[in-house]
């Protein structure tokens, strides 16, 4: 970012006189013979006037800049942080769409049906598998010959599952 400020400094006292030796000069007041200093005019006067309101008005817009300067770099702070949070949101919008493609992909379904159908198939899935393994447990209870688990309190205050043998 480039900055606009001056190259030079200027005080405004060196400023306000050389203004007046400027006005001065152009009125012919500088070289009136007797008078040591030249009297100040009412032009010069009004001039001088002029003049510290222009500079008092610099020093209010310098400091305006500036301030504005300050809000322009937080502006943009901010304005990264939200370039890089749309992104950040934008691929883990695309992980999960590409996910949700896989998932209807294993299905069998097309990327533009919805998800909805995908879904329905995998609980379903789920559901047989769950199925599955409670008809497995049961089949791997019976065949070691267990009736029923039972849950024994020990004197400690756990609690131990223990298994009763079929008679």
């Amino acid at each position: 970012m480039t900055s606009t400020q001056p190259d030079k400094t200027f005080d405004l006292g060196e400023l306000v006189a050389e203004a007046t030796r400027l006005i001065r000069s152009v009125h012919g007041t500088d070289n009136i013979p007797g008078i040591p200093y030249p009297l100040t005019t009412m032009r010069e006067v009004d001039y001088a006037r002029a003049l510290r309101h222009l500079l008092d008005a610099v020093a209010r817009l310098s400091e305006e800049r500036v301030r504005l300067e300050g809000e322009r770099d937080d502006a943009d702070r901010r304005a990264g942080a939200a370039s890089r949070r749309l992104e950040w949101l934008e691929d883990d919008v695309r992980k999960s769409r590409d996910w949700m493609d896989e998932r209807k992909a294993e299905v069998g379904i097309g990327k533009n049906d919805p998800f909805d159908k995908a879904w329905k198939v995998l609980v379903a899935r789920a559901e047989r598998a769950e199925a599955e393994r409670d008809v497995l447990k049961a089949r791997v209870a019976e065949l070691e010959g267990v009736s029923r688990p039972r849950i024994e309190a020990t004197g400690f205050g756990d609690v131990v599952p223990t298994i009763e043998r079929g008679r």
